[in-house]
């Protein structure tokens, strides 16, 4: 498992702030291992993903064929959300068998004093206080690629995205970036380093948040 953080900042009240695109190669480098293997089978088992579907999952990884849940223009055929404890997680299902899941908190009902998501997405632990959100946390997890970051809003416009964080099994992520795309909407990218044979090096993922009528709505590649 690859796992890292940065403490970024940006402003997006001005200036749009747009990276340059990435040029993909293909990797000669990583083989899935033992350790990669299990924790990607146990996201899978997580979801109920039937155990045909999980080797040919596995088996496109390591031929380097993204699955469905990273590749773009890929659309789930079933969405599905499930009420666990006090957490709502919606996972999104695809043809070859991939999921992709988001989770969010349980608003509570004094948010001015309490710890409450943002409404939307999988946006956790907003600290919440009339038209300002501070310490909100965004996440998407594919199983192969988790990533999120945290910002801050104020009547309907970002104000500030930071803290990025990401898990990579069998692969690394580099040139980690913030981009204010808008003054309401904002996307964390960075480019695959080192992945498995055949998967294309310099491909990037990316996750972004807007704020939309006062929600967090969340697209990803």
């Amino acid at each position: 498992m690859k796992y890292a953080s940065a403490i970024c900042a940006v402003l997006c009240l001005g200036a749009t702030l747009i990276a340059p695109p990435a040029h993909a190669s293909s990797s000669d480098g990583a083989a899935l291992d033992e350790a990669g293997e299990q924790e990607l089978t146990q996201f899978l088992n997580e979801h109920d993903v039937p155990q045909g579907d999980q080797e040919h999952l596995l088996q496109k990884l390591e031929e380097g064929e993204p699955w469905d849940s990273l590749s773009e223009g890929s659309d789930p055929v079933d969405v599905d959300t499930v009420t666990i404890g006090e957490v709502e997680q919606t996972v999104a299902y695809y043809e070859d068998g991939s999921v992709s899941s988001t989770t969010v908190d349980p608003p509570e009902e004094d948010a001015g004093e309490t710890v409450n998501p943002l409404l939307g997405g999988s946006v956790s632990n907003c600290s919440i206080s009339g038209k300002t959100a501070t310490g909100c946390y965004a996440s998407q997890d594919h199983g192969v690629i988790q990533k999120g970051s945290h910002f801050d809003s104020h009547d309907g416009r970002i104000t500030r995205a930071y803290g990025t964080q990401h898990r990579f099994i069998g692969g690394a992520l580099s040139n980690h970036r913030l981009d204010c795309m808008a003054s309401n909407r904002v996307r964390y990218s960075s480019d695959v380093s080192v992945a498995f044979q055949g998967f294309p090096i310099g491909w990037t993922a990316w996750m972004e948040v807007s704020i939309i009528n006062g929600q967090a709505v969340i697209k990803h590649n």
